[in-house]
C-alpha cells in the first residue's frame, strides 16, 4: 500500500509539471487555429483570383510550417512566454503553406496563410526570360507601396525603408523593396516587409523577423 501511495503521489506530480509547462515547451500547441488546411486553400485560392490569376487546372499541395530561426531566436532571447505571445500576435511564424503548380512547369503560385486566416506570403514563380512590360524602380515602388495599403492594410507611416534592388532579365526587370517596422525591435531583429514586382505586376510577398547573424 506505500509503495502503491508513492505511485500515486509521483503520478499526480509528473501531471501536475505535464499541464502547468507543456504549452510552454510546445508553444504549437497552443496555437489559435481559426482556419484548417482546407480553409487556407480557399482563402489562398480567392486572394490569387483577386490578383487575377486563375488556378482550376493546377495541382494543389498544402502543408504546416513555421520560421525555426524566428522561433528559436526568440524563445532565447526573451524566454518561452513572451515567445509565445510575440508568435501568437505580432511576428508571424506559423502558416499553412499552399502550392498550386503544374508537372514540368516553371511558372507557379504559393500563398502562405496564418492560423488566424491573414495573408503571409505570397510568390509567383515565372520563368526568368518570361517576357513583361518593364518599369522603373520608382514606378515599381509605387505599385509596391499601393499593394501594402490597399491589399495588406499596411500603415506607411509606421514602416522605414530599408533597401531597394533591381535585376535585368532577359526580357523584364525586377524589383524587390523592404520596409521594416519603425518602432518594433526585438534584441536588435527587426520585423520586415518585402515586396517583389515582376516586371509591371506584384511578384512576391513576404513578412519576417530578420535576425542579426551575430
Amino acid at each position: 500500500m506505500r509503495f502503491l501511495a508513492i505511485c500515486l503521489a509521483i503520478l499526480a506530480l509528473t501531471a501536475w509539471f505535464s499541464v502547468s509547462y507543456f504549452y510552454r515547451a510546445f508553444p504549437e500547441a497552443s496555437i489559435d487555429f481559426r482556419v484548417n488546411r482546407e480553409q487556407s486553400q480557399d482563402l489562398g485560392r480567392r486572394f490569387l483570383e483577386s490578383r487575377g490569376f486563375i488556378v482550376e487546372s493546377y495541382q494543389h499541395a498544402s502543408r504546416f510550417e513555421y520560421d525555426n530561426e524566428a522561433k528559436t531566436f526568440l524563445e532565447r532571447e526573451v524566454g518561452l512566454e513572451n515567445a509565445n505571445q510575440l508568435m501568437g500576435s505580432k511576428i508571424t511564424v506559423w502558416h499553412w503553406s499552399n502550392r498550386w503548380f503544374r508537372p514540368l512547369q516553371k511558372e507557379e503560385f504559393t500563398v502562405d496563410i496564418t492560423p488566424a486566416g491573414q495573408l503571409a506570403s505570397f510568390s509567383h514563380l515565372v520563368p526568368e526570360d518570361a517576357p513583361m512590360t518593364s518599369v522603373t524602380q520608382q514606378q515599381a515602388r509605387e505599385l509596391a507601396e499601393q499593394f501594402l495599403r490597399d491589399t495588406l492594410h499596411a500603415d506607411l507611416g509606421s514602416l522605414e525603408f530599408v533597401e531597394a534592388s533591381s535585376i535585368a532579365r532577359k526580357a523584364r526587370t525586377d524589383h524587390s523593396f523592404t520596409w521594416q517596422e519603425r518602432d518594433f525591435a526585438v534584441h536588435e531583429a527587426r520585423y520586415r516587409l518585402e515586396v517583389i514586382v515582376i516586371g509591371s505586376d506584384i511578384g512576391g510577398f513576404r513578412e519576417y523577423l530578420k535576425v542579426p547573424e551575430t
